[in-house]
């Protein structure tokens, strides 16, 4: 930092109005020195000046082009009482800046330093967040700047003040991931991402356009004025200041008139830090904690000899818009198009028919992979791709949406991440569902009765219709809504041998535990709900253990493969849960099921 300059014994203290921070109030003072240039100013006049300069202030850099706080981040540590850090100037300077995104060349053209603008991982999950275009290219800004005032300041200096402090205390105390990222994202918006350390004072004029309009012009022009300026029908122009003392801004007489320091402003930032960081040290490391709980699944961190590795890792702050798969008999390829356009890595090969699921408002919540579906935070479903091979598997993260994979491809296959992001929505629907392990074998085609499910609640097990004789050939599950009229019935699945019967539920009974038995195909089944059985038929104290105990159907099915029993969890409240629909896969027999509980 360049060295301060002593105050004289008539410096004046710029103070901001701050009574409500709890502090003491030399805390927000720091003296200036009475330079010559503002010799004739007033203490408002001179106050004005360095706020509109954006002394102390945050910026909020996650849009198109930076966005002044309405309020300073910033304040002076108390050790820090002496002048401030500002040196008098008095030259003209002419800049040209090459630029290679179209957002860079818009902050150029403000004045700020394409290092400035480089985000911090919270502004690029806000930029993901709004799907900014950001064309890349090649933009040229030139720009003359009439320099008068250098201001400079020590990130030793500054500390916040202490509503931003408080905010950010009062923001990661909220109970959910998600209402941290939010509360987070809302006040980095209104208190800014950085604060500027160096700001140049004076006024300026900038013109940025982009190289191929730039190569057209005539080599003759000096483009150094106005006039010639708006000649330029593509280019961006900018006048910083001086506006009411330089009617014509033409070559040479602007940038050498006499104009008065309340005409001044804030022409260039050549240095900013994130306002995280003026923050004490548990702040920012709870912070840095939160940050790292956005991302969950992880990246593959190792690859054997002769696999190929692929993550999305990269593209993991970006809206997925559509997943598209590659498949025949297996999996070929996967991979995600975003919102803004691009694309994730080529997850496989370029063999099997191309399939298109479109996501509604770029939200996928949880995905399954057996051959592989996706079902989306609105209930859709896409259709199963791929073959009928392997056992089903859920993947999903609740609370968060799908939007990448990592993976590695070898001969036998692929092993595949889900990479989950949980700063986008608060609640996914059917989140707290429960799934039970999968049992039976490999046969058959996967089914997924979440298909008539979607997203609702309020749907409940009628009847469960079986066809068996020594294996359980098919199964169907029957619903009906609150009103308990309408039935909905899901597709049958499986075979249409055997004997058709039925296990019928009344209002508010739901199924608590299945059993059975099971192989390479489901052999048996057996539900119970959460009713006991009819009071007329056995002795009073053995209907109160049935209430216990719940009401049981009979036993579909044979007395092959292995037994097995599972029984309904409780949520998160401790509420009961009740089987609401399976997945699994079926041919001419029931092979396979997968049980899915929810809240009652």
């Amino acid at each position: 930092m360049a060295a301060q300059i002593p105050a004289p014994d008539d410096a004046f203290v710029f103070k901001f109005e701050d009574n409500n921070s709890g502090q003491p109030p030399e805390w927000n003072e720091v003296q200036i020195p009475d330079l010559v240039a503002l010799k004739n100013l007033s203490v408002s006049e001179k106050n004005s000046l360095l706020q509109n300069c954006g002394y102390l202030y945050g910026f909020s850099i996650d849009g198109l082009e930076p966005k002044r706080s309405i309020r300073p981040v910033a304040k002076h540590m108390p050790r820090f009482k002496g002048p401030l850090c500002l040196r008098e100037t008095n030259d003209v300077t002419t800049e040209i800046i090459t630029s290679t995104s179209e957002r860079e060349s818009n902050y150029v053209h403000h004045g700020w330093s394409s290092t400035t603008i480089y985000p911090t991982p919270w502004t690029s999950s806000r930029i993901a967040n709004t799907n900014q275009p950001n064309r890349d290219g090649i933009w040229t800004t030139k720009r003359t700047i009439a320099h008068k005032l250098e201001l400079t300041i020590s990130i030793e200096e500054l500390q916040p003040v202490q509503e931003f402090e408080d905010e950010v205390r009062a923001a990661l105390s909220l109970s959910t991931t998600f209402e941290k990222f939010q509360a987070v994202y809302r006040l980095l918006q209104v208190w800014g991402d950085v604060v500027p350390l160096e700001i140049d004072i004076g006024f300026s004029l900038s013109f940025t356009d982009h190289e191929s309009n730039i190569a057209k012009l005539p080599a003759t022009g000096s483009y150094n004025g106005l006039p010639d300026l708006l000649s330029i029908k593509t280019a961006r122009i900018a006048k910083k200041g001086g506006n009411a003392t330089i009617p014509n801004w033409t070559p040479i007489t602007w940038y050498t008139a006499a104009v008065p320091p309340p005409n001044w402003t804030q022409v260039r930032i050549s240095r900013a830090i994130p306002t995280i960081q003026l923050l004490p040290q548990d702040l920012q490391d709870q912070l840095a904690d939160l940050y790292a709980a956005r991302l969950s699944g992880g990246s593959l961190m190792g690859v054997a000899n002769g696999n190929q590795s692929f993550d999305d890792a990269p593209c993991a702050s970006k809206i997925p818009a559509k997943i598209t798969v590659r498949a025949g008999t297996c999996i070929d390829c996967i991979s995600i198009t975003y919102l803004d356009g691009t694309v994730s890595n080529r997850h496989g090969g370029r063999g099997g028919t191309e399939y298109d699921f479109s996501l509604a408002n770029g939200k996928s919540s949880y995905c399954r992979v057996w051959r592989v579906q996706f079902v989306t935070n609105t209930g859709r479903v896409s259709p199963p791709y791929g073959g009928t091979g392997g056992k089903p598997v859920v993947a999903r993260s609740p609370g968060a949406i799908l939007v990448g994979f990592a993976s590695i491809l070898h001969k036998q296959g692929e092993n595949m991440l889900g990479i989950w992001r949980h700063d986008v929505v608060g609640v996914v629907p059917k989140q707290d569902d429960a799934f039970s392990q999968y049992f039976g074998g490999e046969g058959g085609t996967p089914f997924n009765d979440r298909t008539v499910i979607g997203n609702s609640q309020s749907m409940r097990v009628s009847r469960v219709v079986i066809r068996c004789a020594s294996l359980v050939d098919g199964i169907q599950f029957i619903y009906t809504g609150k009103s308990g009229r309408a039935e909905t019935a899901a597709p049958h699945h499986g075979g249409w041998g055997g004997t058709r019967k039925e296990f019928v539920l009344q209002p508010g009974e739901y199924i608590t535990t299945v059993s059975g038995r099971c192989a390479n195909v489901i052999d048996q089944l057996r539900f119970e709900t959460n009713q006991g059985g009819p009071w007329n038929k056995i002795e009073k104290w053995s209907c109160l253990w049935n209430v216990i105990a719940g009401r049981k159907s009979e036993t579909f099915g044979g007395n092959g493969g292995s037994y097995f029993n599972i029984s309904a969890p409780r949520d998160v409240h401790g509420k009961p849960m009740g089987l609401h629909y399976i997945c699994g896969k079926s041919a001419a027999l029931l092979d396979g099921a997968m049980f899915v509980w929810t809240p009652m």
